[in-house]
């Protein structure tokens, strides 16, 4: 009988071993080609470490593994989505840095502009429309663009701000790019635009507003005869699928490269 739960011991190791590993690489995959993942991935991966490690090297009954593996695979959603006071910043904080060293070499700026991207949305109220909507914004032009979390958040910060660019002095590091000085004061922001997309793309909200003005509307070029209603989000902005077209077109019609990109 011994024997049995020995074997039964062991399989359960190997297996929160193999877990451990394959969660790691599946990380560093993504980062690589210029995706991100999901923080709940990465402290299930982080918990996967410590047990096995615990367990090859701690004299602990590795059947207690059978309970503590499902505990953490079903507990990260609750520490993330949820959130526990002290318990769950202090598991972040730590698993922050051991992403840092599951992902080292697989390129510098990718890594850290994919923690920030995900940390940026696990704050985020997952059940909110311009949430859902930024997510979308994320996957869909953030990272295939690889744009800068640095100019992103000065941007961003700027915007904020509601047109009060004195109050980034205080930190140097945050200084907004050339394209976001146009859009400075609300009343100069075109509508249409989601905030997030001022921010990440000024050059291309700056280009369209400058063919706006002239004849022929490049909107028009572009989208044709398009309804509203199909065209534009509840809430009057335009959906993220035909920004990234926007963008694309931007990208072909001037041959420059994005204005917030790494």
């Amino acid at each position: 009988m011994k024997i049995v739960l020995s074997i039964i011991g062991w399989a359960a190791w190997v297996f929160c071993a193999y877990m451990a590993l394959t969660v790691a690489y599946n990380c560093r995959r993504l980062v690589r080609n210029g995706q991100s993942f999901q923080w709940a991935t990465a402290i299930q991966s982080f918990f996967f470490w410590i047990i096995a490690i615990v367990f090859i090297f701690a004299p602990l009954n590795k059947l207690h593994i059978l309970w503590l593996l499902p505990i953490c695979f079903f507990g990260t959603g609750y520490l993330v989505l949820v959130g526990v006071p002290i318990l769950s910043p202090v598991i972040l904080f730590f698993t922050q840095i051991f992403m840092i060293l599951v992902l080292f070499g697989a390129g510098a700026s990718a890594q850290r502009s994919a923690l920030f991207w995900e940390s940026l949305l696990e704050g985020m109220d997952k059940d909110d429309e311009d949430v859902k909507e930024f997510k979308q914004g994320v996957a869909s032009c953030l990272i295939p663009d690889k744009i800068s979390p640095d100019k992103f958040r000065a941007n961003n910060l700027l915007l904020s701000t509601r047109g009060i660019p004195q109050l980034l002095d205080r930190n140097e590091q945050l200084s907004p790019t050339p394209s976001l000085k146009r859009f400075y004061l609300i009343s100069d922001r075109p509508m249409g635009y989601p905030q997030w997309f001022i921010a990440a793309y000024p050059d291309v909200v700056s280009w369209v507003a400058d063919n706006i003005e002239q004849e022929e509307s490049i909107l028009h070029n572009i989208f044709g005869n398009m309804s509203d209603d199909e065209l534009l989000t509840g809430k009057r902005r335009t959906k993220v699928k035909y920004l990234r077209i926007l963008i694309d077109t931007y990208l072909k019609e001037t041959g420059l490269p994005l204005e917030c990109s790494e």
